[in-house]
């Protein structure tokens, strides 16, 4: 697998990979292992305990298709707000695209005597889901995801490498699976194996389910496998 580095004003700071165009830091030569661990030991700085329950997540969810799925900026908002885990899920005869917010139990964002802050979080991701023509939006986009994971796990073939892809990603990809946006978010709570986090966890729960109507995946340990969760009454 070759990269192709530009030299010319229009391409500098680019690598090309079979016509794909791959945003690269001219100021950082690409040389190899070494430039590889630079970006390893980079990212490293941004991880914590929920990065690394993030990732056993998607270890455990073959049907995820998206991570930090960013949303244009809306209302007064400057920034993309982003949603951690975007996938698949089968109802019916509908394949059903669903947003995940990922906490950990003891994050101060879910817990609060009055309004959490996670709930101004998750009613920007439903006014977002609520228009139709976003939504729309996102289902064809997110079928040209599945059709591009396709393409790579052709091209892994042809290089004998076998990678499996989840049937929903497979069925997604077709032009007439009935591909739908979920417009309510959810939100998976993890707390690994310490119970301590746990402690006055129940209140605040019943808060989030009952009062401000978010429905919630709480885990307690691995492995983190998304369902649909019951909305409790």
């Amino acid at each position: 697998m070759k990269y192709v580095f530009g030299s010319d004003e229009r391409t500098q700071g680019y690598a090309r990979l079979q016509g794909t165009t791959i945003r690269h830091n001219a100021e950082l030569p690409y040389v190899g292992a070494s430039t590889l661990q630079k970006w390893i030991d980079r990212a490293a700085e941004y991880s914590g305990e929920e990065k690394t329950c993030v990732d056993d997540v998607v270890a455990g969810n073959p049907s995820i298709i998206d991570l930090e799925m960013g949303l244009p900026a809306i209302g007064d908002g400057r920034t993309a707000p982003r949603i951690d885990c975007v996938a698949l899920e089968q109802e019916g005869e509908v394949i059903r695209i669903v947003f995940w917010e990922a906490k950990m139990i003891d994050d101060s964002r879910l817990r609060s005597n009055n309004e959490p802050e996670v709930f101004k979080q998750v009613e920007v991701y439903r006014t977002y889901l609520a228009d139709s023509d976003r939504a729309q939006g996102i289902e064809i986009a997110y079928r040209n995801v599945c059709g591009l994971l396709q393409d790579m796990r052709a091209m892994a073939a042809s290089l004998g490498k076998d990678i499996k892809l989840d049937q929903l990603i497979i069925q997604a990809a077709d032009k007439e699976a009935n591909l739908r946006v979920d417009p309510n978010p959810r939100l998976v709570i993890l707390h690994g194996n310490d119970a301590r986090k746990i402690g006055s966890w129940a209140p605040h729960e019943y808060k989030l389910r009952e009062t401000l109507r978010i429905t919630c995946l709480v885990f307690q340990k691995e492995p983190y496998t998304f369902r649909r969760p019951e909305m409790k009454s």
